[in-house]
């Protein structure tokens, strides 16, 4: 079973993440992946490349700690330089 771990952000504290990490737990379940962490963070804006769910998310992924990572469709990934790192693991929208 691949493993993968889920990233969910809101920009405003006033934000809930809990609506994108059911969708991608369920996203996860439907194509047998092993959620092996959840990291989340919430009132930053996706222009900042430094975030702390973000970092963490980044160590883990040096450590090839899943194979995976699941970002809701919806979270502005523009910044090309906030996720240059993970490029060794292949992140791209799931069909």
């Amino acid at each position: 079973m691949k493993t993968a771990a889920i990233y969910a952000r809101v920009s405003t504290t006033d934000q809930h993440v809990e609506s994108q990490l059911y969708d991608l737990r369920q996203l996860a379940a439907d194509r047998g992946f092993e959620v092996v962490q959840e990291y989340q963070d919430w009132g930053i804006s996706g222009r900042k490349a430094r975030r702390p769910g973000l970092d963490k998310l980044m160590a883990d992924a040096r450590q090839k700690k899943f194979s995976v990572v699941l970002v809701a469709a919806q979270l502005p990934l523009a910044e090309p330089s906030v996720f240059s790192g993970l490029a060794a693991l292949r992140v791209a929208p799931l069909s």
